[in-house]
Formats: C-alpha cells, structure tokens, sequence
C-alpha cells in the first residue's frame, strides 16, 4: 500500500512538471536553495566564486548504493521520467556516475577558474520507492565572466574619474578625466553614454558619447551650477535612453547667473538640442525607463530630505507615484549619497542610505522594490553603508554597489532571484591612498 501511495502521489505531482523536485527520500541544494517543478535551481557565479551543493537522502537510506551524476550540458526539462514518475533532467549522453555508499548529508563545494556550468542529481539506491530508486531535484550552477561598466571618482593625486568595465577577471579603463565620471547608459545601437563632473570655476558636467570602437564625443556641458550652488540633498547625475533621446537630470540652482529650477531634460543625439521633459523640480535625482517607454525619477526636497517617487508616461503625462522615504529628522551616516532607480516588468526599485540620529537613527542602507500596480514595498537586500548604481541584468538579478568609509570604498554586490540572496562581488574601488573630492555622489552602474 505504501509502495502504491507513493508511486501514486510521484506520478500525480509530476504530471504536469518539468522537472524533478526534493522529497525526504532526495534531497540536493544549492546554496541552501532547492528548485520546483517548474524553475529548477540554476546559480549563477563569477569566475573564481564558489557555490556550495548539498545532498541528503534521510537517515532511512543509510548504508545503501548512490550515485551523484553531474554533467557540463544545461538541464533538460521534461527530461527522462523513470516508471514511478521521477524524472531526470540530466543531459544522460554527456553525464557520469559518481558512485559512493550513502553514509548521511555531505556538501560540496564548486569553483571554476574559466566560464563552464555543473549540472547535478542525486540517485539513491531505494527499496521502498516503485522506482527502487529516489531522485533528487536537479541543479546547475553556471560560472562566468561577470562584467558591468561602472564609473569610478578621482582619487586626488592618484587618478582621475574613470569609467571602467568590471569583470571577474580585472577591470578595463575605458574613459578617464575629470573629477568624476557619473550617469551610465547604453542606446539602442551600443553606444555608452556617460557625464564626466568638473570643478572648474564650480560644479558642471559634461556628456559624452563613446561608441564601440572606442571613439569618444562630447555634447557639450549640460549641467553647469557655476556662479549658484546646489541645496544639500541627493543631486547626483542620472542619465537614460528613450524615444532615441538621452534624458538626463539637472539639479536646482540657486543664486548666480545659471540660477535655475530643477529639471528633466532629453536631447536628440542627431541635432544636439535639449527639451525639457519636466521642469519645476527640487532635485530631480535616479531615472529609470520601463518597455513601455514610461518614465521614472526621484525628487529630493528639502534638508533633511524627503524622497517623491514620480512618473511620467510616455505620453507626456507626470504623476505621484508617492514617498521613496523621508529622513524625519535623521542624518546620511556617511555624509553624502546617491539615490538610483531601476525599473523592470512592474517592479521599481530603489535605495535608501543608512540614517543616524533623529527618530530614523540606526537605520541601514537597503535596497526596496515597489510594486507598481498596489504600491506595496519589499525590502531585497539590508545592512549596507550606502547602496546605489543600481542596474538589474538579463535574468532580473540586480547589481548595486555600497559605498562605505574609513577610508573610501566601494564594493559590486548582486542580488540572486534565484535565492532571493545577496552576493558580494568584489571591490569595485578604494581611496586608501588619496581623497575623493565632493561631486555627483554614488556609483553608477549599467549591464552592457
């Protein structure tokens, strides 16, 4: 009766499934992360990362035949379903056996020196399965060259604001000047677009475009607060590609000859000239640009400030979308920062600086997603100095750097979809031998 029950419940759960899954009987994890029937556990990591596997079979199965198969093929779905409904989602003509006694749960650790992936499924010789066997959830764990184009600031006396392409492998310069490089996007035909801040006579900043050859051309200077100056707040340099045009954010002026209203502006790459998007702003700050072609930004009002989510659709038309947050009395617990944006399917995501003092004192950085249809939030990521640079890859992991002080530095971290987890990726920069001048603040980042 129990062989029937379980061979009845096997064939039931799997009718429908494309993969196998973990039951008491099998039981393989990826960094403490298994699959389901229909998403199995596929982790990715950078070359020369680590991802631990773990297999347990239950105390039941001590002391009978076992087999781990792996393989470097991705996983076949609706692969081979033995008799009793489990199923194999191996690729079995480039997979082998390693065989073993099954003696309790043991784990595995992973690295790969050079791009490949590691597939694997646990088999365990099983008297009481209709099978005579029990199968594991599979999982496959793909290493590869990580690489995001990042910006990095001057380092007075060391050198100058970088644009750089960071990879597991090193990182490449691929512009430098000024004393930072700030706003990252790529158009439509691969062109990278970017501001270079100076400080010359007061705080400007220049757009350029570099194309794939390596060519760089300037638009000219499109932010320019010489003569005035910036309120206190978050007014860093944010750009985005839509419509053909590269949006851009200006900071509120006050005082001078350029003394000015904050603004979203966009210009046509063709003809060089500058529309304004929205206008009347504080201190527009973060862009995003859904598939819809609606537009997204953040408004830094007041000191200490308060944080307006914003949107304007892509027929013109600007709504409230409500409060990122409001520092209420509190204090950044780094001094300066950045707020960033990024957009993909109905999620908005955003960060938020740790706080000191005041009735937010104590709190961390984090990274929160806002669903844009109810409004409601979900915090993916806590415990960080200063999070920012915020850009989601093709499989809607998300990169974000952290910026910490004592001396300055900041580090590449990813959140996993997969383990709704966070992974650090590495030093992007540090300051430990010069000073980083005051400027657009944050890291931008951007996926090529």
């Amino acid at each position: 009766m129990r062989a029937f029950l379980v061979a009845f419940s096997l064939l039931t759960s799997v009718a429908t499934a494309q993969f196998q899954t973990n039951h008491d009987r099998a039981h393989l994890e990826i960094d403490g992360h298994g699959g389901t029937a229909d998403a199995p556990m596929v982790v990715a990591r950078s070359i020369g990362q680590s991802a631990t596997v773990s297999f347990d079979a239950g105390a039941h199965l001590q002391g009978q035949p076992m087999a781990v198969l792996v393989s470097g093929a991705p996983l076949v779905p609706s692969g081979m379903t033995l008799p009793g409904g489990q199923m194999l989602n191996l690729d079995l003509a480039s997979s082998i056996a390693i065989p073993s006694i099954w003696d309790g749960p043991f784990e595995s650790p992973v690295q790969f020196d050079s791009p490949g992936s590691l597939a694997t499924q646990l088999i365990v010789l099983d008297p009481t399965a209709p099978d005579g066997l029990s199968v594991s959830a599979p999982g496959q764990i793909v290493f590869e060259e990580s690489t995001i184009v990042a910006t990095r600031p001057q380092v007075i006396g060391v050198s100058p604001g970088r644009v750089v392409q960071h990879g597991s492998s090193g990182e490449t310069p691929l512009s430098e000047g000024g004393v930072t490089s700030t706003g990252l996007v790529f158009d439509d035909a691969g062109n990278l677009w970017f501001g270079r801040a100076l400080h010359a006579g007061g705080f400007h900043v220049e757009l350029f475009r570099r194309d794939p050859t390596g060519q760089e051309t300037s638009f000219g200077i499109v932010v320019d607060t010489r003569g005035g100056f910036v309120m206190f707040g978050a007014h860093g340099f944010d750009l985005e590609w839509a419509n053909g045009q590269v949006v851009f954010t200006h900071p509120s002026v006050s005082g001078g000859s350029n003394a000015q209203a904050g603004s979203v502006r966009a210009l046509d790459p063709d003809t060089g000239a500058v529309t304004e998007l929205v206008g009347s702003l504080a201190n527009p700050t973060g862009l995003a640009v859904d598939a819809n072609g609606d537009l997204f930004f953040g408004v830094s009002i007041g000191t200490p400030a308060r944080f307006d989510l914003f949107r304007r659709d892509a027929s013109g038309v600007v709504s409230m979308l409500g409060t990122a947050f409001d520092t209420a009395g509190s204090f950044y617990a780094i001094g300066i920062w950045a707020f960033d944006l990024a957009v993909r399917g109905n999620t908005l995501v955003y960060n938020v600086p740790a706080l000191s003092g005041g009735s937010g004192g104590g709190q961390s950085g984090r990274i929160i997603a806002r669903d844009l249809d109810s409004g409601a939030t979900t915090v993916l990521a806590d415990g960080f100095a200063q999070p920012s640079g915020l850009a989601f890859d093709e499989n809607g992991g998300l990169f974000f750097s952290n910026v910490q002080y004592g001396p300055s530095r900041a580090h590449l971290h990813y959140w996993n979809p997969a383990t709704t987890t966070t992974e650090d990726r590495g030093l992007l920069f540090t300051c430990s031998d010069g000073l980083v001048p005051i400027g657009p603040y944050g890291i931008d980042l951007v996926t090529p």
